[in-house]
């Protein structure tokens, strides 16, 4: 914790303002926010002043203008790579180490085992890593000599994992994911899916509680409306689904191939082809529309996606159709499970983090199995 008192001192002498909270170990999940006294709901926690933020504006002008194309996200790494400020050493020294990320961060694992996570973190996995690689190739051009690519990539997911949502008059032509700025302290804050109110402004950032809080208690922000996939991909950490009301598979791979192409290509023309997932509460209504549609003769598809058929003589078979394919996933599941425990690739907190995305994944799969087939009873 000295690395962290010592970002505290100097955030302080900077103008971040800490009213009753205070950095902590947290059992189990590192360093959090924790509340040194009680706290009301509402009561303003901490204050960083505009000075203190890592944006696209406050970047020095030599990088922006070399990196032209870069995303927001690419050069805001490239500025922590090459920045040598003595002061920003005390920040860095809270940071996650490359070891970490080794662990946490399914962008860092061997190949075998991103092959294993879920088949909508695989997508979000191949968009991350497209993304850095777009990034990586204008920053080496930029400044060949003056950082590796793994120095880079730490930069890079240290941007990913700890930047908060910021815009200005300049940045705000760009796409929402490059809205970013990072603070000290700040940035010490866990996830939780109910958390403390993020306000800025033109002076800075501020937080407000969200509840009231006893002494001791932590104190959480919402990184964002997030399945625990994304969570996974993003920040390197899942939380148990039924406290994560946002959270929800995908079932493509097993739906997908019950259809025809000329089947598929209707369901696409009528924008109702793929994203088809199930949440704690069920299939989604784009999923129920696709088990309604491959118990149904092709006649009857138009009043199903025009919304205008009753599914009251359609139920029985919707929910049939949709346990068939759930049933898939749930072998699947087992199967992946299985090969996850005879895995010795990456970590082994890695393969545990996994198992337990799988596990969550298996209790919602499973569980809504159960609601369709007592519906059948």
């Amino acid at each position: 914790m000295e690395a962290v008192d010592k970002l505290v001192e100097w955030a302080e002498t900077e103008g971040v303002k800490l009213n009753g909270i205070k950095p902590s170990l947290i059992p189990g999940r590192g360093i959090g926010i924790v509340a040194e006294r009680d706290i009301k709901e509402n009561e303003v926690v901490i204050t960083v002043p505009h000075k203190l933020l890592r944006t696209y504006d406050s970047t020095p002008k030599h990088i922006v203008t070399a990196l032209k194309g870069c995303t927001v996200h690419g050069i805001l790494a490239a500025s922590v790579c090459l920045e040598t400020d003595p002061s920003f050493a005390i920040w860095k020294a809270t940071w996650p180490t490359i070891e970490d990320f080794d662990i946490d961060i399914p962008m860092r694992w061997p190949l075998e085992l991103r092959d294993l996570v879920p088949h909508y973190a695989k997508a979000l996995l191949a968009k991350q890593q497209g993304k850095f690689e777009r990034d990586w190739r204008l920053c080496r051009d930029a400044f060949p000599h003056d950082f590796t690519k793994d120095q880079y990539m730490y930069a890079w997911l240290i941007v990913n994992t700890r930047s908060f949502y910021h815009t200005t008059p300049k940045t705000e032509r760009f796409h929402k994911h490059d809205h970013m700025a990072l603070q000290p302290v700040s940035d010490l804050f866990n996830h939780a899916s109910v958390g403390c109110h993020v306000k800025y402004d033109a002076d800075g950032f501020t937080i407000l509680a969200n509840k009231d809080h006893k002494a001791g208690q932590e104190l959480y922000i919402r990184y964002g409306h997030h399945s625990n996939d994304f969570l996974l991909i993003e920040y390197g950490f899942v939380v148990p689904c039924h406290e994560n009301p946002f959270d929800d598979t995908c079932i493509d791979v097993y739906m997908c191939p019950r259809f025809t192409v000329a089947q598929s290509e209707i369901m696409a023309a009528n924008k109702y082809w793929g994203n088809f997932m199930v949440d704690n509460n069920g299939p989604c209504y784009r999923s129920q529309v696709a088990a309604r549609v491959l118990g149904l003769p092709e006649e009857d598809w138009p009043g199903v996606f025009a919304g205008t058929r009753d599914d009251g003589p359609d139920a029985e078979e919707t929910k049939r159709q949709l346990a068939f394919v759930l049933r898939l996933y749930e072998k699947d599941i087992r199967r992946i499970m299985n090969e996850i425990a005879r895995s010795y690739d990456g970590e082994d907190e890695s393969r545990e983090l996994l198992r337990r995305r799988w596990l969550e994944v298996k209790e919602m799969i499973q569980t809504t199995i159960s609601r369709l087939e007592d519906d059948d009873d």
